[in-house]
């Protein structure tokens, strides 16, 4: 969770050019946005308004980054994939699962 007192703010159009270049380009604003809306394997960057305007915060795109690499678990359920759901129901059908 963005802490406002503590974080350091930042709006969502500055986070381009807070990330590396890949392959000599900056990560487009459109990707900061979907991050925000829809995520990425079920992690989110956290985000806050102010007066109507998106911001995020050096912290929160640090731990949307380490939670993407693995570093830590992410808290954000999702439903299980067609592939989780056929590999349980292969487990079951064997006596396994």
């Amino acid at each position: 969770m963005i802490d406002m007192q503590a974080d350091t703010l930042v709006h969502l159009r500055e986070v381009p050019d807070l990330l590396p270049r890949r392959r000599g380009r900056k990560v487009h604003l459109s990707t900061v946005y979907r991050w925000t809306d829809r995520g990425v394997g079920g992690t989110k960057l956290e985000t806050l308004k102010v007066g109507g305007v998106a911001y995020t915060s050096q912290e929160a795109l640090a731990r949307f980054i380490a939670n993407l690499s693995g570093e830590t678990q992410t808290t954000t359920s999702h439903a299980p994939s067609r592939h989780d759901l056929r590999a349980a129901r292969e487990l079951d059908e064997d006596g396994i699962g």
